[in-house]
């Protein structure tokens, strides 16, 4: 999915949601189950380290822009729910402090927080099992080394 394909998705809280099923059904369960292989301890040769790692590193290469891309409009759509707020309310003469106003918007955000804090979490899956899989693999190469 490119930039602009996700940016899309991120239009309305509706369209974000389905988002979020599709890189549920797509993505997330395959990085909960290869995190199930570290858990059971079944990457028990570099083959299948090998493995792994290339599809996790596919996953983060096509997370990270979806992930960028929420952050950017979760920040973006906080900013104008708190402006529009604050203008609504001020408008009527009501003062208002920052928190209230912050609360608000957070409230009309929900959606957005909700998917950029998955794709966040499975970023960071996916950046901690790659990190894993290398050490692992130059661990297998050492002692290969060693056995020459």
């Amino acid at each position: 999915m490119t930039h602009k394909e996700a940016e899309a998705y991120f239009e309305t809280p509706e369209k974000v949601k389905t988002l979020i099923e599709i890189c549920e059904a797509k993505y997330f369960k395959r990085i909960d189950y290869n995190a199930n292989l570290f858990i059971n301890h079944s990457l028990t040769s570099p083959q299948d380290t090998t493995k792994v790692l290339d599809e996790l590193t596919g996953y983060y290469m096509l997370l990270i822009d979806i992930y960028l891309v929420s952050c950017e409009v979760k920040k973006r759509k906080f900013n104008e729910a708190f402006n529009k707020k604050k203008l609504e309310l001020t408008s009527q003469g009501i003062k208002v402090t920052s928190t209230i106003l912050e609360k608000e918007a957070d409230q009309e955000i929900a959606t957005y927080r909700m998917a950029r804090n998955k794709l966040e979490a499975n970023v960071n899956k996916c950046t901690q099992a790659i990190s894993t899989c290398q050490s692992k693999l130059k661990y297998w190469a050492k002692e290969v080394d060693l056995a020459k």
